[in-house]
């Protein structure tokens, strides 16, 4: 970095460590009802939520494109959760959603818990119907989260 001055250092920071697609912008897309994703153009995979590498090949988001997702996939994993943090209400269920576009997303799964007990659900095929809104509390610095939820479609 020697011979340069500190708007080109500073430039070259900024760009080196610039998110594609923020948690925010994120979170605001699934507001709206859409689901974006970061493809890379390394490898082609798609990486939602936004991390600043690929999930894939590691490769640093610095030459990528955001894209939308279907909003239809598939469950891998899913867990009932009985005993909540403060500010949630048990029980419900979580699920690993891999999506036809082949990124894998944790969201909340709009299904009975009776029905997640009895029945084995990975593979079934799911589709995102909107966001939950989290509001933020004394954990999160008062920040709201946003989480996907998918229903069963089948």
């Amino acid at each position: 970095m020697a011979g340069k001055d500190v708007e080109e250092i500073l430039a070259e920071m900024e760009s080196a460590y610039k998110y594609p697609l923020t948690y925010g912008e994120w979170s605001e897309a699934l507001k709206e009802g859409k689901i974006k994703g970061i493809k890379c153009k390394e490898c082609g995979a798609i990486t939602a939520p936004p991390f600043s590498v690929c999930q894939r090949c590691r490769t640093p988001f610095r030459d990528f494109e955001i894209v939308d997702l279907s909003g239809q996939g598939e469950i891998m994993s899913y867990t009932i959760i009985f005993t909540s943090p403060e500010g949630f209400e048990a029980p419900y269920v979580v699920a690993l959603v891999k999506t036809d576009e082949g990124a894998w997303i944790p969201a909340r799964l709009d299904v009975d818990v009776e029905r997640a007990q009895k029945e084995f659900l990975v593979g079934k095929r799911v589709s995102f119907s909107g966001p939950v809104v989290i509001p933020g509390d004394k954990f999160n610095s008062g920040q709201e989260r946003v989480n996907p939820v998918f229903s069963l479609t089948g």
